[in-house]
């Protein structure tokens, strides 16, 4: 997994859960990559700026999606046959 810095500013990001680390950011551009050895939620945070934070969700299957700056996703590749699609939402346990 890699994160890119897309501000002059500093942050740190604090990443707990499914993965554990403290990633600083001082430059613009700058990109640290780091490896999810496990699967499950992982809390990001900045320690410089409180308001700043998100989750991400690492799993060991090429069924998921990233959002667009919309909200919209697309799964593609999915073997025909009747799923069950949960999305997780912050604030939420599950919804369905």
């Amino acid at each position: 997994m890699a994160i890119k810095s897309g501000d002059p500013l500093l942050h740190t990001v604090q990443m707990t859960g499914a993965a554990d680390y403290n990633l600083p950011f001082t430059s613009e551009g700058q990109e640290i990559s780091r490896p999810m050895n496990r699967e499950g939620t992982v809390d990001l945070r900045c320690n410089v700026h409180i308001w700043m934070n998100g989750e991400m969700i690492v799993a060991r299957h090429p069924y998921y999606a990233v959002t667009d700056e919309d909200g919209n996703f697309e799964l593609t590749q999915v073997p025909p046959g009747d799923y069950e699609i949960v999305a997780l939402a912050r604030g939420m346990e599950s919804g369905r």
